[in-house]
């Protein structure tokens, strides 16, 4: 298993890779969410968990 080796410094939030780090700290930290579910309160920052938010909770296939 990776190790935590990097955390964000305006949240705290930890990484085990820079890649993630750097496309939390562009998409995420600090910003409201983009994406909205039409059904329920759900609210992402990422486009992708809302696709799945919408299969999982919702049974509605988006792909």
């Amino acid at each position: 298993m990776t190790s935590v080796k990097y955390a964000c410094q305006l949240c705290g939030r930890n990484f085990s890779w820079p890649s993630s780090l750097r496309l939390h700290q562009k998409m995420a930290c600090g910003k409201p969410p983009n994406f909205y579910c039409t059904i329920c309160d759900y609210k992402s920052n990422f486009k992708g968990n809302l696709k799945r938010h919408m299969c999982c909770k919702h049974n509605i296939d988006l792909y």
